[in-house]
Protein backbone atom coordinates (compact mmCIF):
# COMPACT_ATOMS: atom_id res chain seq x y z
CA UNK A 1 0.00 0.00 0.00
CA UNK A 2 1.12 3.33 -0.97
CA UNK A 3 2.98 5.63 1.78
CA UNK A 4 -0.03 7.82 1.40
CA UNK A 5 -2.90 5.60 1.99
CA UNK A 6 -5.10 5.73 4.80
CA UNK A 7 -2.65 8.01 6.65
CA UNK A 8 -3.93 11.36 6.38
CA UNK A 9 -7.27 11.66 8.39
CA UNK A 10 -9.79 13.46 5.42
CA UNK A 11 -10.47 16.20 8.23
CA UNK A 12 -6.83 17.11 7.80
CA UNK A 13 -6.76 16.84 4.17
CA UNK A 14 -10.27 19.06 4.30
CA UNK A 15 -9.14 21.81 5.94
CA UNK A 16 -5.71 21.81 4.44
CA UNK A 17 -7.84 21.91 1.39
CA UNK A 18 -9.90 25.39 2.92
CA UNK A 19 -6.45 26.93 3.34
CA UNK A 20 -5.29 26.37 0.02
CA UNK A 21 -8.41 28.53 -1.23
CA UNK A 22 -8.00 31.29 0.71
CA UNK A 23 -4.73 31.39 0.06
CA UNK A 24 -5.28 31.41 -3.68
CA UNK A 25 -8.08 33.58 -2.96
CA UNK A 26 -5.46 36.12 -1.71
CA UNK A 27 -6.44 35.62 2.24
CA UNK A 28 -9.86 37.63 2.40
CA UNK A 29 -12.16 38.80 5.42
CA UNK A 30 -15.61 37.35 4.92
CA UNK A 31 -18.06 39.65 4.71
CA UNK A 32 -21.61 38.85 4.83
CA UNK A 33 -22.38 39.32 0.91
CA UNK A 34 -24.75 36.66 -1.01
CA UNK A 35 -21.56 34.86 -1.82
CA UNK A 36 -21.43 34.26 1.58
CA UNK A 37 -24.96 33.41 2.88
CA UNK A 38 -24.50 30.80 -0.29
CA UNK A 39 -21.22 29.32 0.61
CA UNK A 40 -22.83 28.91 4.37
CA UNK A 41 -26.05 27.15 2.68
CA UNK A 42 -23.82 25.04 1.19
CA UNK A 43 -21.55 24.02 4.05
CA UNK A 44 -24.61 23.31 6.09
CA UNK A 45 -25.97 21.03 4.00
CA UNK A 46 -22.25 19.76 4.05
CA UNK A 47 -22.47 19.30 7.92
CA UNK A 48 -26.04 17.86 8.07
CA UNK A 49 -24.53 15.20 5.66
CA UNK A 50 -21.29 14.54 7.55
CA UNK A 51 -23.55 14.22 10.70
CA UNK A 52 -26.10 12.17 9.94
CA UNK A 53 -23.32 9.58 7.96
CA UNK A 54 -21.80 9.11 11.41
CA UNK A 55 -25.11 8.77 13.12
CA UNK A 56 -25.67 5.81 10.84
CA UNK A 57 -22.56 4.06 10.99
CA UNK A 58 -22.94 4.13 15.08
CA UNK A 59 -25.80 2.79 14.78
CA UNK A 60 -24.66 0.48 13.01
CA UNK A 61 -22.22 -0.26 15.50
CA UNK A 62 -18.91 -0.36 12.90
CA UNK A 63 -16.43 2.12 12.90
CA UNK A 64 -16.19 5.96 11.78
CA UNK A 65 -12.49 5.84 11.68
CA UNK A 66 -11.00 6.47 8.07
CA UNK A 67 -7.86 5.03 8.77
CA UNK A 68 -8.93 1.69 9.86
CA UNK A 69 -11.30 0.21 7.28
CA UNK A 70 -10.39 -3.13 8.54
CA UNK A 71 -12.43 -3.00 11.78
CA UNK A 72 -15.56 -2.48 9.37
CA UNK A 73 -18.52 -4.94 11.26
CA UNK A 74 -20.59 -3.98 8.49
CA UNK A 75 -21.80 -2.71 5.10
CA UNK A 76 -23.84 0.37 5.89
CA UNK A 77 -26.52 0.47 3.19
CA UNK A 78 -28.87 2.58 3.99
CA UNK A 79 -30.31 5.72 4.26
CA UNK A 80 -27.21 8.25 3.07
CA UNK A 81 -25.38 5.11 2.28
CA UNK A 82 -28.02 3.82 -0.36
CA UNK A 83 -27.22 7.02 -2.61
CA UNK A 84 -23.48 7.56 -2.36
CA UNK A 85 -20.55 5.10 -0.69
CA UNK A 86 -19.12 8.24 0.95
CA UNK A 87 -21.57 10.54 2.05
CA UNK A 88 -19.05 11.88 4.74
CA UNK A 89 -16.81 12.77 2.21
CA UNK A 90 -19.51 14.13 -0.24
CA UNK A 91 -20.54 16.03 3.05
CA UNK A 92 -16.89 17.50 3.32
CA UNK A 93 -16.50 18.38 -0.42
CA UNK A 94 -20.07 20.62 0.02
CA UNK A 95 -18.32 22.02 2.91
CA UNK A 96 -15.12 23.04 1.30
CA UNK A 97 -17.57 24.42 -1.94
CA UNK A 98 -19.59 26.38 0.00
CA UNK A 99 -16.24 27.86 1.62
CA UNK A 100 -14.94 28.05 -2.01
CA UNK A 101 -18.21 30.07 -3.01
CA UNK A 102 -18.34 32.35 0.62
CA UNK A 103 -14.65 33.35 -1.32
CA UNK A 104 -15.64 34.43 -4.36
CA UNK A 105 -12.66 33.49 -6.19
CA UNK A 106 -12.21 31.27 -9.17
CA UNK A 107 -9.01 30.34 -8.64
CA UNK A 108 -9.91 28.92 -5.00
CA UNK A 109 -12.12 26.58 -6.91
CA UNK A 110 -9.30 24.47 -8.05
CA UNK A 111 -9.00 23.23 -4.24
CA UNK A 112 -12.30 21.16 -4.77
CA UNK A 113 -11.42 18.96 -7.89
CA UNK A 114 -7.77 18.83 -6.04
CA UNK A 115 -9.51 17.38 -2.82
CA UNK A 116 -12.15 14.61 -4.55
CA UNK A 117 -9.33 13.11 -6.50
CA UNK A 118 -6.55 13.32 -3.27
CA UNK A 119 -9.70 11.61 -1.51
CA UNK A 120 -10.68 9.47 -4.31
CA UNK A 121 -7.09 8.18 -4.66
CA UNK A 122 -5.58 7.96 -1.19
CA UNK A 123 -8.47 7.23 0.82
CA UNK A 124 -11.98 5.76 -1.34
CA UNK A 125 -9.91 3.70 -3.18
CA UNK A 126 -7.88 1.62 -0.07
CA UNK A 127 -10.96 1.73 1.47
CA UNK A 128 -12.56 -0.17 -1.20
CA UNK A 129 -9.97 -2.82 -1.64
CA UNK A 130 -10.57 -3.48 2.15
CA UNK A 131 -13.77 -3.41 2.04
CA UNK A 132 -13.93 -5.69 -0.69
CA UNK A 133 -11.90 -8.27 1.02
CA UNK A 134 -13.55 -7.91 3.59
CA UNK A 135 -17.08 -8.20 2.81
CA UNK A 136 -16.44 -10.30 -0.36
CA UNK A 137 -19.44 -9.91 -2.98
CA UNK A 138 -21.97 -8.39 -0.72
CA UNK A 139 -19.81 -5.53 -1.41
CA UNK A 140 -19.34 -6.37 -4.73
CA UNK A 141 -23.19 -5.93 -4.92
CA UNK A 142 -23.38 -2.80 -2.88
CA UNK A 143 -20.98 -0.85 -5.21
CA UNK A 144 -22.40 -1.89 -8.20
CA UNK A 145 -25.65 -0.41 -7.33
CA UNK A 146 -24.86 2.59 -5.00
CA UNK A 147 -22.04 4.98 -6.73
CA UNK A 148 -18.76 6.50 -5.27
CA UNK A 149 -19.66 9.79 -4.80
CA UNK A 150 -23.07 10.64 -6.21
Amino acid sequence: MPALHLKIPPLIVLAASMLAAWLVAGMPTLTITTNSILGAVAAFIGVIFCLLSVAQFRFARTTVDPRTPDKSRQIVSTGMYAHSRNPMYLGFAFILAGWVIALGNIWAGLALPAFTEYITRFQIVPEELILRTRFGRDYDLYAARVRRWI
